[in-house]
C-alpha cells in the first residue's frame, strides 16, 4: 500500500473521529477549550506538541502536486503553522479561541472537519492509488 493511501486513512479516521466527538460531547469540548484559553502554560504546550508533530509531518511528506495528495500537505503544513502561531503569537491565539467559543462558529468548524475527514475516506479507503 502506498503511504499516500496509508496517510490518507490515517487522515480520515482521525477527522471523522474528532468531529463525531465534538458533535456527540459539545459541551465539554467548548468547557475544554475554555480551560486551555485561561491557562498560558496550557497554550504553550500546545504550541510545543503541534510544532514538533508539524516539523514531523512536513518532513515526511510534503508533496505540492496539484491532485487530491495536496490536501494532505496542506493539512500538515497547517498543523507546522499552528504550532508556530501558538508558540510566537500565543495572545492572538487566545482571542481566535475566545472568539471561537463566543459566536457560532463551533459548528461550522466541526462540519468542515467532517467534510476533510469524508475527502480522506474517499481516497484513502473507496479509490485507494
Amino acid at each position: 500500500m502506498e503511504t499516500t493511501t496509508v496517510i490518507a486513512k490515517i487522515w480520515a479516521i482521525y477527522f471523522i473521529l474528532i468531529s463525531t466527538w465534538c458533535i456527540v460531547m459539545r459541551d465539554t469540548v467548548l468547557q475544554l477549550i475554555n480551560k486551555i484559553v485561561q491557562n498560558d502554560e496550557h497554550v504553550f504546550l500546545q504550541g510545543l506538541i503541534t510544532l514538533g508533530l508539524g516539523i514531523v509531518l512536513v518532513i515526511n511528506y510534503s508533496y505540492w502536486i496539484l491532485d487530491w495528495r495536496l490536501m494532505i500537505t496542506i493539512v500538515h503544513w497547517s498543523i507546522f503553522i499552528k504550532g508556530l502561531y501558538l508558540l510566537f503569537f500565543p495572545e492572538i491565539a487566545i482571542r481566535l479561541f475566545k472568539n471561537f467559543l463566543q459566536t457560532n462558529k463551533f459548528i461550522p468548524i466541526v462540519v468542515l472537519n467532517s467534510l476533510i475527514g469524508i475527502y480522506f475516506v474517499y481516497f484513502g479507503f473507496i479509490v485507494p492509488l
